[in-house]
């Protein structure tokens, strides 16, 4: 593995570390991250509009102006996007999971951990290897590489995949997510001479899925205690006479959506040898991606908006990226009374992201007429506007662009002391300078088509009346030669001591601080959030081999401060005269401060050499330590005041006063569980093995993975909420001598219904959206490896 830099064992690194190997992926068809961290402990990867990554109760939220707290490196090149986790995910040699900040190897941003992928490299032989499944919804891959030795200094290797599904959720647009996708990849590995090494690798890939997020409407109308009823849910309800699918199954009536997004990366690493003892490393990497997606915040149809609608909060993202990277590295080789590396870093990134909201679950032109024209009170609104050009029916949107150009410059190093044999002494620090300069505009006008981009902005009387009926903001920054700019530059050491207690017993105690720079929202409030900061404890040990086991122990403690959140926020505004609207807030707070702390244990067993058991359990305490100003959960906003002798309270106008309106709006959630953050996860696993005869063998390997309890947003909300499950998936092979393997694989066993993602329904206080997992699925492969 790679975690420090270099080749090591896994039982030689002071870190806790995840590892499945590209075989291991393969097997069960794992082609995703999102697939992946089901068998990961203190892993979560939601598939959101914004994937999600978390890594003991830790990520970045659901917003696109975040840089990820989680950090994703492919052969060592950064990719800096969330959305970077849909690139496709195949040949790989295998998947590092590094858990706690991994500031002084890997950069400022992985201050959660990281997830670090090494692909399959060119092989000095001839290779051919090629697999291909077809299962359940239609779902098909396909795979095959090739390794081709050129000349005894030059080899190539060349790999394609092609793969899709139909999908597993019924829409009325048909089966969702739909998707197909390819992806390319040349690879180059040239030894000159003895003291140079080359690797280039070049991936295009790219895919399109209709109905990548067939959002499911939960608690339509919301459970009690919840006892108000939002707008939406009740229009609904009366379109449908009251009989609607709220639960959680596999139907849906969410509106078309779509992601398209494809890439293209290049992996540029060359080492020469200084002397006998020296190494030089360079590493360069390009990275560019372009995604375009539309989704919704209302997963029904409605019928209030402006003639002619069916989508009431249609959300299109566009976003282009591109990044350009080098690192120069120097190090000593291992083995002496002092190993060292020094090194230095340098990357320059640039995002365009558009992002057009359609808010047609009101008749927003229609309310901000009678504003104007004083029939509606003006309290709290401004004075009336009499240039007011919205219309009745008009399609009212907000089109927001954010634009930034980031360069980031790190020196480190690191240094290993010897005293003895036994005992090692890891010194490591990273100092990194982030610069960004960004344009952000937020402007109100009228759309009748978020695919075509067709947006007339309304002149500025009409726009700040909207912003004040919308609660959002059209504060911008930049323009011309005066963009935002923010810099942020932090020192982070780290330091641990590892002792070999035996030849096959290492124990380790570590320390590491990291931080994560701040930089510039595309949510509604505040325009630019700050840097956040950790420092980390962790104690473990590792045993390999000790009586046929394989012993890893960690226990850990990670205080945050200034922990960077994002929370979507439904509101219900009472803007006099009887009129309340829905709407909805981002916000990106800075939380005072929380503490993710527990234990990871992983343990194979060689029983026997039929018999190989596997287990990997977590336990974790992730709580807000002081979080005074958090948002409103939707229980809370769905929830009536009640006064003396549970009596509800109203206001004047007769519209009912919230447990949220009683709170003014906010709650305490200092000691509150995070989100994507279950106490315990993990999964236990064998595998048989039986000679049939001497040329075929036979393995059936069962997997059990669970989590308990966990929230699904950071507002701690009892409606966004996933109960604890175990799943069981199951691979039975019949692998010939000859290199050929079928196989049969089946996953979810059980049909446990379960959601990965959840948030609020525009418009509809207290009623929730979902993603569903995948559901019982069966697949049969065959294999082939010369």
């Amino acid at each position: 593995m790679t975690a420090q830099g270099r080749e090591q064992s896994l039982q030689d690194v002071p870190v806790a570390v995840s590892v499945m190997s590209g075989e291991q992926l393969n097997d069960f068809n794992i082609n995703s991250l999102t697939e992946a961290q089901a068998r990961l402990p203190n892993v979560n990867i939601a598939e959101a509009p914004s994937p999600v990554i978390n890594i003991r109760g830790v990520g970045s939220g659901n917003n696109w102006g975040f840089q990820q707290a989680v950090g994703t490196f492919v052969d060592g090149i950064y990719r800096g996007r969330a959305v970077a986790v849909r690139s496709a995910f195949f040949d790989v040699e295998r998947l590092e999971v590094l858990k706690g900040p991994q500031t002084t190897f890997f950069g400022a941003n992985t201050i959660a951990g990281a997830l670090n992928i090494t692909t399959r490299k060119p092989g000095w032989d001839f290779d051919v290897n090629a697999s291909a499944l077809y299962g359940s919804f239609g779902e098909y891959n396909l795979e095959a590489g090739v390794d081709v030795p050129l000349h005894d200094t030059l080899a190539v290797r060349l790999a394609g995949r092609l793969e899709g599904m139909n999908g597993f959720v019924e829409t009325p647009f048909g089966d969702a997510p739909n998707r197909d996708g390819m992806q390319l990849r040349g690879a180059l590995r040239f030894e000159p001479a003895p003291w140079i090494r080359s690797d280039l690798r070049v991936d295009y890939g790219e895919s399109e899925t209709i109905g990548a997020q067939p959002f499911q409407l939960v608690g339509c109308p919301p459970p009690a205690p919840a006892d108000i009823v939002g707008a939406g849910c009740r229009d609904f309800l009366a379109q449908r006479d009251g009989v609607i699918d709220d639960e959680l199954d596999y139907r849906s009536d969410t509106p078309l959506d779509y992601v398209n997004f494809d890439f293209v990366e290049a992996a540029w690493t060359n080492a020469f040898d200084v002397g006998a003892d020296h190494e030089l490393i360079l590493k360069t990497g390009y990275y560019d991606h372009s995604s375009n997606q539309q989704f919704t915040g209302i997963p029904f149809p409605i019928t209030t908006g402006p003639a002619g609608t069916t989508d009431g909060f249609p959300v299109r993202v566009d976003e282009g990226f591109d990044q350009f990277s080098q690192e120069i590295r120097f190090q000593s080789n291992e083995g002496g009374v002092f190993d060292y590396m020094v090194g230095a870093y340098y990357a320059e990134s640039s995002v365009d992201f558009e992002n057009t909201v359609g808010f047609f679950f009101n008749d927003f032109g229609r309310l901000t007429q009678l504003v104007a024209r004083g029939i509606i009170p003006t309290s709290p609104l401004p004075t009336p506007v009499l240039t007011n050009e919205a219309r009745p029916g008009d399609h009212v949107s907000a089109l927001a662009t954010y634009n930034t150009e980031d360069e980031d410059l790190s020196l480190f190093g690191a240094l290993t002391i010897r005293p003895t044999d036994a005992l090692r002494i890891n010194l490591g620090a990273r100092w990194s300078r982030i610069s960004k300069f960004a344009t952000r505009s937020n402007a109100r006008g009228v759309t009748d088509d978020l695919a075509e981009g067709t947006f007339v902005p309304y002149n500025d009387d009409t726009q700040l009346l909207l912003n004040s009926l919308l609660r959002g903001s059209t504060e911008n920054f930049g323009g011309g030669n005066n963009p935002g700019r923010r810099v942020d530059k932090d020192f982070m050491p780290s330091a641990s001591v590892q002792y070999d207690v035996t030849d096959n017993l290492m124990a380790y105690v570590s320390y590491a601080e990291g931080f994560k720079a701040g930089g510039f929202s595309t949510g509604n409030f505040p325009i630019s959030f700050e840097p956040e900061f950790v420092k980390a404890y962790e104690a473990g040990i590792k045993a390999s081999p000790l009586y046929n086991l394989d012993v890893n122990l960690a226990v850990f403690r990670n205080d945050f401060s200034n922990l960077q959140e994002n929370v979507i926020q439904n509101l219900n505004v009472d803007i006099g005269g009887g009129n309340v609207v829905n709407t909805i807030n981002t916000i990106v707070q800075n939380v005072a401060a929380s503490r993710s702390q527990g234990a990871e244990l992983d343990v194979v067993w060689r029983a026997s050499d039929w018999l190989t058991l596997n287990a990997a359990i977590a336990y974790l305490d992730a709580n807000y330590q002081s979080y005074p100003n958090a948002p409103c959960s939707q229980l809370q906003l769905a929830t009536q005041a009640r006064g003396g002798g549970g009596t509800p309270l109203f206001r004047p106008n007769g519209t009912p006063i919230t447990v949220c309106d009683q709170l003014g709006g906010f709650q305490d959630l200092s000691g509150a569980p995070r989100a994507f953050a279950p106490d315990w996860s993990g999964n236990v696993s064998a595998t048989f093995r039986y000679p049939v005869n001497d040329t075929i063998g036979l393995s059936v390997t069962p997997v059990m993975y669970f989590k308990s309890d966990h929230f699904l947003s950071p507002e701690a909300d009892p409606l966004v909420f996933q109960s604890g499950f175990a799943k069981f998936d199951l691979r039975i092979a019949a692998r010939a001598e000859s290199g050929w393997e079928l196989a049969l694989i089946a996953r979810n066993l059980t049909d446990e219904v379960t959601g990965s993602f959840a948030g609020a329904v525009t418009g509809a206080t207290g009623s929730i959206r979902y993603l569903v997992d995948r559901p019982r699925s069966f697949a049969v492969q065959v294999s082939y490896d010369y």
